[in-house]
């Protein structure tokens, strides 16, 4: 299996490992309001969005980190 070492942090803070929240069971449990969802990974491009979660709902985001390198 292939192992990523991707970070997960809201509002600038760690808030786990982006393989912890792969959607199927495992998510992020946040407040209603708007969030700051920031993914980074060594090699890759730190990939930051504004998220708005409405209380109660499911909001699914997905994002792919760009590589560093270049082609």
């Amino acid at each position: 299996a292939e192992t990523h070492a991707g970070k997960a942090l809201l509002h600038g803070a760690l808030y786990g490992l982006v393989d912890e929240f792969d959607g199927l069971g495992d998510h992020l449990e946040l407040d209603g309001g708007r969030h700051t969802l920031e993914l980074r990974a060594d090699g890759y491009v730190t990939y930051i969005a504004e998220i708005m979660v409405e209380p109660g709902k499911t909001v699914t985001h997905r994002a792919s980190l760009k590589s560093l390198k270049k082609k």
